[in-house]
């Protein structure tokens, strides 16, 4: 949870955040229970809550909400107001140099998938073209052993 507060800090400095944007965090954990590369972690915080930024030129929330302990797991979620994005979108985003916006590498999403499923976990989005989009990522409470992870990382499903 710490981690999460310090990278919303952060992104309230950040080019990306304007006047018009309101950032919200919600948790019912005052701690999250999962092993994991802190520092990869925030990378994936990082990039969710800026593209949700981007997504929102005209203004809106994003609201950051941790609920611990569904099946297992915590559940990290990125919701914003956003302009939303199309199945399509949501598929070819997690293709490296795939991305929504005009500028970057496209390498956000791809990233983000990548880390999180090195922890053992999954990447679960929902979005609705001018609604906005939420970007879910459920971690395991303990990490699991690297072979389990070698072997989804290339089973198809």
């Amino acid at each position: 949870v710490t981690l999460i507060r310090e990278t919303l800090r952060l992104l309230e400095n950040s080019e990306e955040k304007r006047s018009h944007h309101d950032v919200i965090m919600r948790s019912d954990a005052d701690s999250i229970p999962i092993v994991a590369d802190l520092n990869r972690l925030k990378q994936v915080f990082w990039n969710l809550a800026k593209n949700a930024l981007r997504a929102m030129p005209d203004g809106g929330s994003l609201t950051v909400k941790i609920t611990d302990g569904v099946e297992g797991h915590t559940v990290i979620s990125f919701c914003d107001t956003g302009i939303g994005m199309s199945d399509h979108e949501i598929v070819s985003n997690f293709q490296p140099f795939h991305g929504s916006f005009g500028s970057g590498t496209g390498l956000g999403l791809a990233i983000v998938y990548r880390i999180i499923e090195e922890h053992g976990g999954r990447v679960r989005i929902k979005s609705d073209r001018g609604v906005g989009t939420e970007v879910s990522l459920h971690l395991p409470h303990r990490a699991a052993p690297a072979e389990q992870i070698e072997g989804r990382r290339w089973t198809a499903s």
